[in-house]
């Protein structure tokens, strides 16, 4: 919206797009809340060039869409469980990429 205002003295603008953090929950909420819909033993995640696509570059052109897609790594997502009895915490690693 800022952008709108000034078109005259701005040349690039980027826009990103992301999950951020909140004050309330931790890291891994998301991913959490995300699971309660798929088998609760999932353990690795694919993130394919559609998805990709239609959900992180579904506003961007073309050749911006082309290049993310091109771009992804594999890396990991920790999902911490909540503490069972003894104080122990479970630990799930997802492959994303």
């Amino acid at each position: 919206m800022s952008a709108a205002l000034g078109m005259e003295k701005i040349s690039v603008g980027v826009f990103v797009n992301a999950i951020m953090p909140d004050t309330t929950h931790g890291s891994s909420y998301v991913l959490e809340q995300c699971s309660a819909y798929g088998d609760p033993s999932m353990t690795s995640l694919v993130v394919r060039p559609k998805f990709i696509s239609s959900t992180l570059y579904h506003l961007s052109s073309i050749e911006d869409d082309t290049l993310g897609t091109l771009m992804v790594r594999p890396g990991s997502v920790t999902i911490y469980r909540r503490p069972i009895e003894g104080g122990q915490v479970h630990r799930e690693r997802a492959q994303i990429g």
